[in-house]
């Protein structure tokens, strides 16, 4: 059963979560914001501040060091797994609705499935199969009922999940070195923010400077500042939740608030969504929920499935951090 602070994080994540999303929306669509990448870097730039100024007085403990080779060969490929799905996810706003956009957001265990397949992390049973095809029939109807269907958006969606499912094989190789989800950010979050800011380079700096986004940033301050608090939030809030509850309970936490969010945005963004993709929608998340229950591990389930105990528990609470792409 939950205790009372679990309730309190996982109220917290359910209220902020969506909140985060809306302010991305809101940015990019009403004020005409084009720089996601530098918008979203904002949010993990203020990671690296948080961490960084929580370790300098004491109030978290680093007691990891790592090697130049293991940094190199672990930390920076996540960090730029991080960046690549940042800047991706959030792009997405920029040619699909909201609610279609959570949609799409429902076939990332697909990807983690595959990328766990590929890199022989684990073998999935036939159930677990079976979840992660109705994942994808549900968001294929979703698609055939989009009032507002862009290409673009749909493979950068989907390009954000297949960087979030490589991201998370490679934290579950992290975990043999009983390294805590703290210090886990504290190393990724440099990383991260280093890659993303030469995206920003790549991508959007001539366009920056071309159409003086500095200005617009300085008049709606708000808007900017609410996104990067959110940002910072939501990471460790997340870790909180999984802490006092477990990754099923935030799993089902994103489920439910992304449901919430569709009906949000039909009823006060005046978003349009046909019955085709409410159907499609329904459909996804009941295999979402199905599959989270499937890979949320314990003894019985991980003989059920054919997969080590060990690996089905580190994936569970590993593949809870999904929720956490959202700075």
């Amino acid at each position: 059963m939950l205790n009372v602070s679990g309730i309190i994080w996982c109220g917290l994540f359910f209220i902020l979560g969506p909140t985060l999303i809306l302010v991305n929306n809101h940015v990019f669509n009403k004020l005409s914001y084009k720089f996601p990448i530098l918008f979203s870097s904002l949010g993990i730039i203020g990671v690296v501040v948080v961490t960084r100024v929580a370790h300098a007085f004491g109030c978290i403990e680093i007691k990891k060091h790592l090697s130049t080779e293991f940094w190199l060969s672990r930390i920076f490929p996540i960090g730029l797994l991080s960046a690549a799905t940042i800047g991706t996810g959030n792009s997405v706003y920029l040619h699909l609705s909201v609610s279609f956009t959570q949609m799409l957001k429902a076939l990332t265990p697909v990807y983690i499935l595959l990328c766990l397949v590929l890199f022989k992390v684990e073998t999935p049973s036939s159930p677990v199969v079976v979840s992660v095809c109705i994942i994808s029939l549900g968001t294929m109807i979703a698609s055939v009922g989009e009032l507002h269907f862009s290409w673009t958006g749909f493979l950068l969606q989907s390009l954000a999940d297949l960087f979030e499912g490589s991201r998370l094989v490679l934290l579950q190789m992290i975990l043999t070195h009983n390294m805590t989800p703290i210090e886990s950010m504290y190393y990724i979050s440099p990383a991260t923010a280093v890659c993303q800011l030469v995206m920003v380079l790549i991508y959007e700096r001539d366009a920056i400077l071309k159409e003086q986004s500095w200005a617009l940033a300085a008049t709606h301050w708000y808007w900017f500042a609410a996104g990067t608090v959110l940002g910072v939030c939501i990471n460790f809030i997340g870790m909180f939740v999984i802490k006092h509850t477990s990754g099923l309970m935030l799993k089902l936490i994103g489920v439910v608030r992304n449901n919430c969010l569709v009906l949000i945005s039909i009823l006060f963004l005046g978003e349009k969504t046909s019955s085709i993709q409410m159907l499609g929608y329904v459909v996804s998340v009941g295999g979402f929920i199905w599959y989270t229950n499937l890979t949320h591990g314990g003894k019985s389930e991980a003989n059920h499935s054919h997969l080590p105990i060990s690996g089905s528990r580190k994936y569970s609470r590993l593949a809870s951090t999904e929720e956490m792409d959202e700075l």
